[in-house]
């Protein structure tokens, strides 16, 4: 950026060298684009996902399924905001459905295409679920608040993470389960996904249920993990 003016315009001019991390930190990158804005022009709109969301529109926001918690023993519903939307952040808070996010799933599978669109290199999807973490493995990761999270992940002791993603690594792996090399993650309602290059599928399960990693809710997620996989043997 060179100059903001009052109407809330700017002039700008090319860059003259490649950003930096430190530029980054310093928020003097000249970045003249919102992380939202840059995801609906780079991904969501590409690839077709017309419902995935940082603000849910007016129209939309009858969707968006309430979150349960468990307390007592009981499931306690959390009864959603007028307007939902989430904080523009690069590491999750995305509203979404299964429709749009298979979408997704499935320019993974294709190496970063999906019919014309190509968010990604083929090259930096290699690089994204390879291994960077070198001889360390997934740890298991404490119990946060009670309520908010139970010990997780899956694969703890064992697995491999890459950028974003934990992969599984153990060519002993649990018969009718996922393939060695499918990678995967989750979010914090308990919204899993994995992706199968080996068996070349992906699958994702929505649930809207604290604690993260409730027995039941991953009682749900490992009973579908094995009737996807009974199709196969």
């Amino acid at each position: 950026m060179t100059k903001f003016n009052a109407d809330a315009t700017y002039e700008s001019r090319p860059a003259s060298r490649p950003i930096t991390i430190r530029h980054l930190l310093t928020h003097t990158s000249g970045i003249g684009q919102t992380l939202d804005a840059c995801l609906k022009q780079r991904i969501f709109d590409p690839l077709g996902m017309r419902d995935t969301f940082v603000v849910v529109p007016p129209d939309k926001a009858g969707r968006v399924v309430t979150v349960h918690a468990k307390v007592n023993g009981g499931l306690v519903e959390r009864p959603n905001p007028a307007a939902p939307r989430s904080a523009i952040r690069g590491d999750g808070g995305l509203f979404s459905d299964a429709r749009d996010y298979g979408f997704f799933m499935q320019m993974w599978l294709n190496g970063g295409r999906l019919g014309d669109a190509r968010p990604a290199k083929e090259s930096t999807i290699r690089e994204m679920i390879s291994n960077q973490i070198g001889r360390l493995v997934v740890e298991t990761q404490a119990a946060s608040g009670g309520v908010v999270s139970r010990p997780f992940p899956i694969g703890a002791g064992k697995d491999k993470f890459g950028f974003g993603f934990q992969f599984e690594t153990n060519p002993a792996a649990d018969r009718g389960f996922r393939s060695p090399g499918s990678y995967s993650w989750g979010g914090i309602n308990n919204t899993h996904f994995w992706i199968d290059p080996q068996k070349q599928l992906a699958a994702v399960v929505l649930m809207q249920v604290l604690p993260y990693y409730d027995d039941r809710c991953l009682d749900v997620l490992r009973g579908f993990e094995r009737l996807v996989y009974q199709q196969f043997r």
